[in-house]
């Protein structure tokens, strides 16, 4: 369903733009992924996923990422949207793929990390 050239630039995004979105961002664009690749996840749903993840690589944006303080600040605003619009939808196991890719580390705690999933399928 999702091209290889998507799944570059989404890595590519991630790795270039880590230091600047910080982990706490990193970690929930990374559920979203996560989510969208899950086949449970409802056709609707990955697409409004695919369309944050989309906003999120795309370099010329509302705020362009290259200023300093503020250049995530827009797609921040995007991924919180998309994850209460999807909320219901992440699982465990999305927060736990993420979690160990940010923080290279693997772990069954995941509180405190900004959000809780509603649904542990």
């Amino acid at each position: 369903m999702f091209s290889k050239k998507f799944h570059r630039k989404f890595w590519a995004k991630i790795k270039s733009a880590s230091s600047g979105i910080g982990k706490a961002t990193a970690l929930k664009i990374l559920t979203l992924y996560y989510c969208m690749l899950d086949k449970k996840t409802p056709l609707a749903i990955k697409i409004s996923i695919i369309a944050c993840i989309v906003y999120f690589i795309n370099p010329l944006d509302a705020v362009s990422d290259f200023i300093v303080g503020l250049g995530y600040a827009d797609d921040l605003s995007v991924i919180i949207g998309t994850m209460n619009l999807v909320d219901i939808y992440i699982t465990d196991e999305h927060i736990r793929k993420a979690y160990q890719y940010v923080y290279k580390e693997k772990s069954e705690n995941y509180s405190g990390i900004g959000f809780k999933t509603q649904n542990t399928q």
